[in-house]
C-alpha cells in the first residue's frame, strides 16, 4: 500500500471485510481523524501476498455535509477508528472519543465510498460510556463487536506506565 498523506502524521487505521465485500476498505486517519484516507483492496484475500491496496478516497472533517447527521453534528478528536460490516456488508464505522466535559463517547457513521467525498460519513448516534481506572478515550480507544447486540470498548490510561489500566467496559 503506497500511503498518500503527509508523512509527519499520526494514524489509526482499521480494515473490514465481510462474506459479501468482494474488496476489503481500508481506512488511514490522521491525528485526531481530522481526515481520513480510504483504501481498496484488488480482491484478493488478505491472506494472499498478492493483495495490494490502492488510494481510493480523502474525506475531509472540514469538507464533510453534515446535515442528515444525528443526533448531532459533531465530529470528535478521535483517537481509536473500527470499521465493521453488516450482514447486508453495509460498512460502519466505530470512533472514539473524549469530549471536553471530559465524557467518553463512541460515535456510529455509515460509510459509502462511492458517495461524493463530502458526504461519504453519515452520523448515525452517539453513546456516552462510562469508564474506570482512570482510562478515557482520549489516550486511546478501540471496539470489537462481540454479537450482534454487544459491543466491547477498549480504553486506557494517558500515561503508559510499567503496570497500565486498560478498561474493558460491555
Amino acid at each position: 500500500m503506497d500511503y498518500v498523506g503527509p508523512l509527519i502524521t499520526s494514524t489509526a487505521m482499521n480494515c473490514v471485510t465481510s462474506a459479501g465485500i468482494v474488496v476489503a476498505l481500508l481506512v488511514v486517519a490522521n491525528w485526531d481523524c481530522r481526515a481520513l484516507d480510504f483504501y481498496l483492496s484488488n480482491g484478493f484475500p488478505l491472506s494472499d501476498d498478492r493483495c495490494r491496496f490502492a488510494f481510493n478516497v480523502r474525506w475531509t472533517q472540514d469538507a464533510a455535509i453534515k446535515d442528515h447527521w444525528k443526533p448531532d453534528r459533531d465530529w470528535g478528536n478521535y483517537q481509536g477508528v473500527t470499521l465493521v460490516a453488516d450482514r447486508a456488508s453495509q460498512i460502519y464505522l466505530l470512533a472514539c472519543f473524549t469530549d471536553v466535559a471530559g465524557e467518553d463517547v463512541i460515535d456510529l457513521f455509515a460509510i459509502d465510498v462511492s458517495e461524493h467525498p463530502s458526504r461519504i460519513m453519515q452520523k448515525l448516534a452517539a453513546k456516552r460510556m462510562t469508564l474506570t481506572g482512570g482510562a478515557h478515550f482520549r489516550s486511546a480507544g478501540g471496539i470489537f463487536v462481540k454479537s450482534r447486540r454487544e459491543l466491547v470498548s477498549y480504553s486506557t490510561e494517558h500515561d503508559a506506565q510499567d503496570k497500565t489500566t486498560v478498561n474493558v467496559s460491555p
